[in-house]
């Protein structure tokens, strides 16, 4: 998905989806989260 014309067919066709587990979205989610908070209180 490294080229435009892909990344398009990925958002209009909805390929390329990934699951993961509840308890991984969770952690992902905190640490993301993190970044944006850590990258807000830097402005």
């Amino acid at each position: 998905m490294n080229a435009l014309q892909n990344l398009e067919t990925a958002l209009r066709d909805g390929s390329g989806e990934v699951f993961v587990e509840e308890s991984v979205r969770v952690k992902a989610v905190r640490s993301i989260q993190r970044m944006l908070d850590f990258a807000a209180s830097r402005k």
